[in-house]
C-alpha cells in the first residue's frame, strides 16, 4: 500500500506478494478439537453440470478501484477459467467493503478475490479457504526516500476503516512510529472505493497526505491518469525483487479463496488452472499480474490485525466471564461438585436426624405413631425422586452432548471410523460425512463394503503391513498416509490417525480412527517436489560445467544427472551428422534397453522420421514436448518401442553452439503430462547452460568472456559453494573478508555478521603473516594461484589449529586484481595422526637400536666361541699327530 503526500514521492506501507505442520493427536480432547477446526473446511458434494449444461460460477472481487476497473481487470481471468475448467462458466461480481461480508455469508459467490486483511476476517467468520496467491507484476523506476516525521497535525485520507491495503497496513506503521491517527491528525477522512480518489485528493491539495495499496500509483500513471512525479513516498522501504514503491512491511498478495459451499473437485480444478496460468496470457495481462502461485502463509496478516485489534481480533486480549469459564472450567466443575457433596452430606444428616426423631416419637407414641411413619416414608420418597430426576437430567445432558458431537463430526471433513479387527476391516461405525467420498454409512454398516475395499489397490499391501507392524509393537495409536478410491472412481490422498482397542487380555478387538482428505495439499507438495528435482538437476549440471572441461564428459554427466536427480526414465543426447543429416546418439542414461538403436534413423529434415520431438526441436530451434506418447500421432514410428520401456511423455531441447543447433537433449518420463510450464522454463535454462559450456570449451579465445559470464551467475551457484564440505573464503586485496561459506563459519565458530567485520589477518597467528605475504607475492600475484601450503587459524574461542589451503587471484574484466579466494581444509586430525605416527616411528627406532645392540653382543659371543673351537680343533689335530708318531 502507499502513503502519498503533496510534492514528490511518498508511499507506504505494505506490499503484497509473500504448509502447516501436522500436529499429532495425542488424546480424545485433541481429537474433538480436530473435528471443530475441520468445520471451517467442510464443503458440499460436487454437483456436476447435467446434460452438458454450463453451470455458472461466481467470483467475487473487491473492487478497490471501482466496479468498471474490476470488471476490466478480472473478466479475462473468468474467461480463462471457463476455458480451462470444462462444464462451468465463470463470471465476475464486483464487491466493496460494505457488502463483501454479507455476500460471502449468504453464499452469493463461489470464490472470492480480496486483500489479505479482508481474507483473514472472511476466513475467521465464514470459513473461506485460500487456494492460490496472486503474483504481482510491474515495470518501473524507484523514487526518492522520505519519512513520516511531519504527518502530525496534517490532514490524511484513507479508503475505509475496514480496508486492509487502504488503511490497516498504514495504521500499523503509523502506530509503530508513535503516531495515533485518530488523535494526531488534524483531519482523518475515508473516501471509499475507488482508491484513485485518494491520489486525486492529495494531488489537488484537498488533503496533505493519504494511503493506497502498492501498485495503485504505478497503474494510474500507466493509464495516463496521473504523473507519479507529482507525489512523494513516505517511509520508503526497499525489498529485493519487489517491483513497487513501498512504505510498509511486506504482506502476502491477494488470495483466491473458495467458500465453504464450493465443491471440492471444482476448487481443485480451478486451483490447477490458476497455478498453470502463463504469465503472458491475456488473463494475467488484464489483471496486471504474473499469474498465481501456491497459497502463501497469512500469519503476517494475522499479526497486523491482532496488533490493531481489528477484524477477527476486535477486543483481543479482553477476558470476559464466559472466556474465563472456558479457560478454567475444571475449577468451576470442581467447585460445583464440592457444593453438591456438601449438599448431599447435609441431606444425609437431615434424614438421619429425622429417623432418630421418628424413633424417639415412636417410643413416645408407641404403636399409635403410624402417621409419623407415613410422613417419614414420604420424605424418603421425595429425596429418591429428586435423586432420580438428577440422574435423568445428567443422562439427558450426556445425550445432548453426544448429539452435538455427532453433528460436529458430520459437518466436518474429518471422517470417523470404527473397524473390527478382522479380514478386510469390517466397519462397525462411520460418520455420515463419508458421503463426501460418494458412499453412504449403510454401504459399510450393512456389510456391502469393507474398509479395505476402498483403499487404493497399489497402497493396500503397504497399509496392511504397517497396521500389522504397529499392532505387534504394542503402540496405542499410529498415523498413516495412503490413497482411497471414491465411489465415482476418483483417487484421493488421505491422512489417517488410528487408535488401537484391546480387551482385558490385551487382544486387539477394534481399530478406531479419523480420515482426512489431503489431496490438495498432496498436489501442492508433489509440484514443489518436482520443481526441487529440476533445481537439483540445474545445480548438479552447473557443478559439472564448472568442474569438467571435456564436451563428451559434460554430455554424459548431463544425461546421468537428469535421470538420477530429475527421477526421469531415460535421457539421451544426439549430435547432428552434417553429411547425412541424421542425429547420432553420443550419450545416454537410464532405462535404454537398446531403444536408441531400434529407433534409428532420426532425421533433421521435414520427413516422417524427422517429425518426432527430436527432429522438430532441432528444425525449430526450440523445445518440443510430447505430453502423451501413446496418443501422439507424431510418435507413431517410435511409440511401440517407447511404451515397452515405460516412456509415457518426453521433451526434446535443442543444443546450440555459437547460436547454431548442433543436436538435442531428449528426456523421457514414466507418466503422461510430466513436463509443465515451470519445468520447461527451467529445462530451457539447463540447455542454455550446456550450450554455453560447449561454447567455452570450443574456443580458448572466449575463455575470459565465459569466466565473466559465470561470475555474473554467482547468485545461481551460491548454493553450490554453500554445500561444499571444504571451506571457502574470499577477501579484498587488503584482507577484508567479504564472502565465506557455511563450512568456514562452522570451522571458526563465527556468525556471518561477525566474520564480515574481520580481516584475514585477524584469524591468522602473527608468526604466519610474513610467510603468507611472501607466498602471495611470489606465487599468487605471479601466476594467479599458489601451491597448497600449511598454516594455522585462530578460532573465535582463541584455540589455534592447523589448516592447509590453496589461494587464487580474482581479476576484474580489465584484468586488474580485486581480491583473492581460498579453499581451506582443517588438518587437525591429519596432524594428530602424523604426530602419533612420529611417536610410533621413534619408538620403533629405539626398539631397532636395542635389537641391533643385542645382536652385536650375541655376534661377539658367537665369534669368540668360533675362535675357541678353531683353536681347540688345532690342539686336537696336534695331539692326534703326536699319537700317530708314538704308535709308529
Amino acid at each position: 500500500m502507499e502513503v502519498v503526500g503533496q510534492g514528490k514521492g511518498v508511499k507506504d506501507l505494505t506490499g503484497a506478494g509473500m504448509n502447516r505442520k501436522r500436529r499429532r493427536i495425542i488424546s480424545i480432547f485433541i481429537f474433538i478439537a480436530l473435528f471443530l477446526v475441520s468445520m471451517a473446511y467442510q464443503m458440499p458434494p460436487v454437483i456436476a453440470a447435467a446434460d452438458g449444461a454450463q453451470e455458472e460460477i461466481k467470483i467475487g472481487v473487491l473492487a478497490h478501484r471501482g466496479e468498471e476497473e474490476a470488471l476490466r481487470m478480472w473478466t479475462p481471468t473468468a474467461d480463462y477459467l471457463s476455458e480451462q475448467v470444462p462444464g462451468y462458466t465463470f463470471v465476475i461480481v464486483p464487491l466493496d467493503n460494505d457488502n463483501i461480508a454479507s455476500v460471502v455469508e449468504n453464499d452469493g459467490v463461489d470464490f472470492v478475490v480480496t486483500n489479505p486483511g479482508s481474507y483473514v476476517e472472511l476466513e475467521y467468520k465464514y470459513g473461506v479457504s485460500r487456494t492460490a496467491t496472486l503474483k504481482n507484476l510491474r515495470q518501473g523506476e524507484a523514487y526518492d526516500i522520505n519519512d513520516l516525521g511531519d504527518l502530525k497535525g496534517s490532514s490524511f485520507m484513507a479508503i475505509d476503516e475496514r480496508a486492509f491495503g487502504g488503511w490497516w497496513m498504514a495504521w500499523r506503521e503509523l502506530k509503530d512510529n508513535g503516531i495515533d491517527p485518530y488523535r494526531d491528525f488534524s483531519n482523518l477522512t475515508f473516501c471509499g472505493f475507488p482508491q484513485d480518489l485518494v491520489a486525486y485528493a492529495v494531488r489537488d491539495g484537498e488533503v496533505d497526505a493519504g494511503t493506497v495499496r502498492t501498485d495503485t500509483l504505478e497503474r494510474m500513471e500507466a493509464e495516463g491518469l496521473i504523473e507519479i512525479d507529482e507525489f512523494k513516498v513516505l517511509n520508503r522501504q526497499y525489498v529485493e525483487d519487489f517491483p513497487f514503491l513501498l512504505s510498509t512491511r511486506l504482506y502476502p498478495e491477494w488470495p483466491f479463496a473458495k467458500l465453504k459451499h464450493t465443491p471440492d473437485a471444482l476448487a481443485r480444478n480451478v486451483t490447477v488452472a490458476l497455478l498453470n496460468m502463463p504469465s503472458d496470457c491475456e488473463a494475467a495481462k488484464a489483471a496486471k499480474c504474473a499469474g498465481w502461485t501456491i497459497p502463501l502463509d497469512y500469519n503476517k496478516v494475522h499479526d497486523c490485525l491482532r496488533e490493531l485489534r481489528v477484524g477477527p481480533y476486535e477486543g483481543y486480549g479482553e477476558v470476559t466471564f464466559v472466556e474465563a469459564v472456558k479457560q478454567h472450567w475444571y475449577w468451576f466443575v470442581l467447585i460445583v461438585l464440592v457444593i453438591l457433596l456438601l449438599a448431599g452430606g447435609a441431606g444425609y444428616v437431615v434424614r438421619l436426624n429425622r429417623k432418630l426423631d421418628a424413633s424417639y416419637h415412636e417410643l413416645e407414641l408407641s404403636r399409635n405413631n403410624l402417621d409419623m411413619r407415613v410422613k417419614e416414608r414420604t420424605a424418603q420418597l421425595q429425596m429418591e425422586l429428586i435423586e432420580r430426576k438428577k440422574v435423568e437430567d445428567d443422562l439427558r445432558i450426556a445425550l445432548q452432548k453426544r448429539e452435538e458431537l455427532e453433528f460436529i463430526i458430520n459437518k466436518s471433513q474429518v471422517i470417523a471410523f470404527l473397524w473390527r479387527n478382522d479380514e478386510g476391516w469390517p466397519v462397525e461405525f462411520v460418520s455420515d460425512n463419508i458421503r463426501q467420498f460418494g458412499y453412504t454409512p449403510q454401504d459399510f454398516l450393512e456389510g456391502h463394503i469393507a474398509y479395505a475395499d476402498i483403499i487404493y489397490s497399489d497402497d493396500l499391501e503397504r497399509v496392511g503391513d504397517e497396521v500389522a507392524m504397529y499392532s505387534r509393537q504394542g503402540v496405542t495409536e499410529f498415523t498413516q498416509q495412503y490413497r482411497i478410491t471414491t465411489k465415482s472412481g476418483d483417487v484421493r490422498w488421505t491422512d489417517n490417525i488410528t487408535w488401537i482397542r484391546r480387551d482385558e487380555n490385551g487382544n486387539i478387538t477394534h481399530y478406531q480412527g479419523v480420515v482426512l482428505d489431503v489431496t490438495l495439499r498432496k498436489l501442492a507438495e508433489e509440484k514443489l517436489l518436482k520443481l526441487n528435482r529440476i533445481y537439483s538437476v540445474i545445480s548438479q549440471i552447473n557443478q559439472t560445467i564448472v568442474r569438467v572441461r571435456d564436451r563428451d564428459k559434460i554430455l554424459g554427466e548431463a544425461c546421468r544427472i537428469a535421470v538420477e536427480y530429475g527421477e526421469l526414465r531415460m535421457a539421451w543426447i544426439g549430435i547432428i551428422d552434417e553429411q547425412t543429416k541424421l542425429v547420432n546418439p553420443v550419450a545416454y542414461s537410464g532405462v535404454e534397453d537398446d531403444y536408441l538403436s531400434k529407433i534409428k534413423p532420426i532425421s533433421v529434415e521435414d520427413v516422417p522420421s524427422g517429425r518426432g520431438p527430436t527432429g522438430t526441436a532441432i528444425r525449430e530451434g526450440r523445445h518440443h514436448v510430447c505430453d502423451d506418447i501413446e496418443k501422439d500421432p507424431q510418435m507413431a514410428p517410435w511409440k511401440e518401442e517407447a511404451l515397452k520401456r515405460g516412456y509415457r511423455s518426453s521433451i526434446a531441447l535443442p543444443i546450440k553452439q555459437f547460436g547454431k543447433v548442433i543436436g538435442s537433449f531428449s528426456l523421457y518420463a514414466s507418466v503422461p503430462h510430466f513436463f509443465d510450464t515451470e519445468e520447461i522454463q527451467l529445462l530451457d535454462e539447463v540447455i542454455n547452460d550446456i550450450s554455453f559450456a560447449l561454447d567455452s570449451i570450443e574456443t580458448v579465445k572466449k575463455k575470459q568472456e565465459a569466466e565473466d559470464a559465470l561470475e555474473k551467475s554467482e547468485a545461481r551457484y551460491r548454493r553450490l559453494h554453500e554445500s561444499m564440505t571444504d571451506c571457502f573464503a574470499q577477501t579484498t586485496m587488503s584482507g577484508e573478508i567479504v564472502d565465506v561459506n557455511r563450512s568456514f563459519l562452522e570451522m571458526l565458530g563465527y556468525t556471518d555478521d561477525e566474520v564480515g567485520k574481520l580481516r584475514y589477518q585477524d584469524i591468522t597467528p602473527a608468526k604466519w603473516h610474513e610467510i603468507e605475504m611472501k607466498i602471495i607475492e611470489t606465487q599468487v600475484m605471479a601466476r594467479g594461484y599458489s601451491e597448497v601450503y600449511e598454516k594455522e587459524y585462530i578460532r573465535k574461542d582463541g584455540t589455534v589449529f592447523p589448516v592447509e589451503l590453496k589461494t587464487y587471484l580474482l581479476r576484474d574484466t580489465d584484468g586488474k586484481p580485486y581480491g583473492m579466494w581460498a579453499l581451506v581444509r582443517d588438518i587437525t586430525s591429519r596432524k594428530q595422526a602424523e604426530e602419533e605416527l612420529e611417536k610410533h616411528r621413534f619408538h620403533l627406532e629405539e626398539m631397532v637400536a636395542e635389537r641391533t645392540a643385542e645382536l652385536e653382543r650375541m655376534n661377539r659371543l658367537f665369534v669368540g666361541r668360533e675362535l675357541k673351537m678353531i683353536e681347540l680343533k688345532k690342539k686336537i689335530a696336534e695331539l692326534e699327530d703326536k699319537s700317530k708318531q708314538v704308535r709308529t
